[in-house]
């Protein structure tokens, strides 16, 4: 069975309501980089592979299974290793 914990009481997220642009499954292709300053929010799930982001000039390491918000006004930059390319 599971277990239900209550979460604390969270202060309102700072949007009114969520509106959906590009969604679907992407396979990047062995060359994919990547490189824009974000106007809106976007998250990732990552499913499969590994690879590097650089938001707002600091590095992160992205292997899969993972989730990755961005926020509005980022600055990200992206690449994978070409054998285990993101999903």
């Amino acid at each position: 069975s599971c277990t239900i914990h209550r979460m604390p009481d969270l202060p309102p997220l700072p949007f009114a309501r969520i509106r959906l642009g590009a969604t679907g499954h992407f396979r990047c292709p062995r060359d994919w980089q990547w490189s824009v300053r974000l106007v809106d929010y976007d998250l990732w799930l990552v499913l499969q592979g590994r690879g590097e982001l650089v938001i707002d000039g600091v590095g992160h390491r992205v292997v899969a299974p993972q989730a990755v918000l961005f926020r509005p006004g980022e600055q990200v930059a992206g690449r994978h290793d070409p054998a285990t390319p993101l999903e």
